[in-house]
């Protein structure tokens, strides 16, 4: 449908909007905070390298994964500590979503020596509620929590980079896995739809109980940040390429 060129970044790794018009784009130890058309308007640093490391809570807030702990934006020029005690114990956060459903903030976490993942739910005022982290055979759910989202149903979708994309319900019981290799970004629609994408020029779309539906082809492996406008447009982040080309839906 159209293609947007966005200035002054290093990539395009994870897409957030904002409305009604602008978007915070995630690439390397940076979010940018850009218009419509492309324009760089802002840019927070970050401490860490990450992928799906920031999201926009219900309330408008720019909420981040900022050194040891979860980071909200307060201002134009001011960030406060909201959540801390992620990284402990071997684990340490990779990824963040602010769900507009039920106003959660679910981070997901890394173990690396033990090779697995979780994911910790938290109220909006930033305490904990939930940790999901094995099947109902005592089994890890996750390796790497890169990307997460929620659908219309209440179900977590996430992309886990060495597992697919995982789905559990809202109590944090397994309902399938979608075998997709190395995937990155994953987002959702308001008919359930689930659109994941990976290191290959396609992205998958499956309904809200794993079901194959559809592929988009892009033409490029380049892909890593969805976003999803109005359950019509789907933007994609070309990482090297800095551009959001969108398609419809």
């Amino acid at each position: 449908m159209k293609e947007i060129t966005i200035n002054n970044v290093q990539g395009v790794r994870h897409i957030i909007s904002f409305p009604p018009d602008k978007f915070w784009i995630g690439y390397e130890k940076s979010i940018a905070f850009i218009s419509g058309t492309g324009e760089k308007l802002n840019e927070i640093q970050r401490y860490r390298f990450t992928f799906g490391a920031h999201s926009v809570t219900k309330e408008g807030f720019l909420v981040y994964l900022s050194g040891v702990s979860v980071k909200r934006r307060i201002s134009d020029t001011n960030s406060e500590n909201f959540i801390t005690a992620t990284n402990v114990d071997g684990w340490k956060a990779r990824s963040i979503f602010a769900s507009h459903r039920t106003e959660n903030i679910i981070v997901g976490l890394q173990n690396e020596e033990k090779g697995i993942g979780k994911l910790s739910i938290y109220d909006k005022e930033g305490t904990h509620q939930q940790t999901i982290e094995k099947n109902a055979n005592d089994k890890p759910l996750y390796t790497w929590p890169r990307y997460i989202t929620d659908n219309v149903n209440g179900d977590l979708v996430t992309s886990d980079w060495y597992g697919g994309i995982v789905v559990t319900d809202q109590s944090g019981n397994h309902r399938f896995t979608y075998n997709l290799s190395i995937p990155r970004a994953v987002v959702t629609d308001s008919r359930g739809r689930i659109f994941g994408c990976n290191n290959t020029p396609t992205i998958h779309v499956i309904d809200k109980d794993g079901k194959f539906l559809m592929n988009v082809h892009t033409g490029s492996k380049d892909i890593f940040g969805l976003y999803l406008h109005q359950d019509t447009e789907l933007y994609a982040g070309f990482d090297s390429a800095k551009k959001m080309v969108v398609y419809k839906v």
